[in-house]
């Protein structure tokens, strides 16, 4: 085989799988990128086929979790995906420390294809 049969049969191969296995993608859009305690993060979530870019068909759940700037969880939103979109909000709590903190959307299919990185924040006193 030459190297363009093995192209044409490496993206036969890719879009086999793609039709097998479903990705998902969670777009995350939020009101502001800095806000102040006592502040609340108004976002809303696109949920995609990873291959298409069309709204997921596959998962009704998304999972949102507001981490601080050690990874650790201090809130989580367990919301419903309605046409691949989802939205909801995170109030900043007097108690919550001044950071960086990071926004994680996913949903339970998506665990099954590893972590992609997710905006981080800047909360202020």
């Amino acid at each position: 085989a030459n190297d363009t049969d093995n192209l044409v049969s490496f993206a036969r191969n890719i879009s086999t799988f793609n039709l097998n296995h479903p990705q998902e993608k969670v777009y995350v859009h939020m009101d502001n990128r800095s806000y102040y305690i006592g502040d609340t993060i108004f976002f809303k979530a696109y949920v995609m086929n990873a291959t298409t870019l069309h709204p997921t068909q596959t998962s009704g759940v998304l999972y949102v979790e507001l981490l601080d700037e050690r990874g650790i969880e201090v809130e989580h939103k367990k919301l419903k995906i309605t046409g691949g979109m989802s939205d909801g909000s995170f109030i900043l709590k007097d108690n919550y420390r001044t950071g960086y903190y990071e926004l994680r959307a996913y949903t339970r299919h998506m665990l099954n294809f590893g972590n992609e990185p997710m905006p981080w924040i800047n909360i202020q006193k």
